[in-house]
């Protein structure tokens, strides 16, 4: 980064851009959470999650593995 100089963002075009992005959104994010899903509920069986559990998602990105661990501890 270096000489590199920070601009902010122009929100705008930050919105345009992820609107773009949103039909391929809605038609990939349940595959991919599917598929995600059978890698991460073994790992999370595999930690001994139980439901009761306390769980805490630090931006996991598209939701897994916090929804199959939401699933899991009720």
């Amino acid at each position: 980064m270096t000489g590199q100089i920070l601009q902010t963002p122009d929100t705008n075009s930050s919105r345009n851009h992820w609107a773009d992005k949103a039909d391929s959104w809605v038609n990939w994010a349940d595959p991919v959470a599917a598929m995600a899903e059978k890698f991460n509920r073994p790992f999370l069986e595999e930690i001994g999650l139980q439901p009761g559990d306390q769980i805490l998602d630090l931006a996991s990105g598209a939701g897994e593995p916090a929804l199959t661990a939401k699933e899991m501890v009720g």
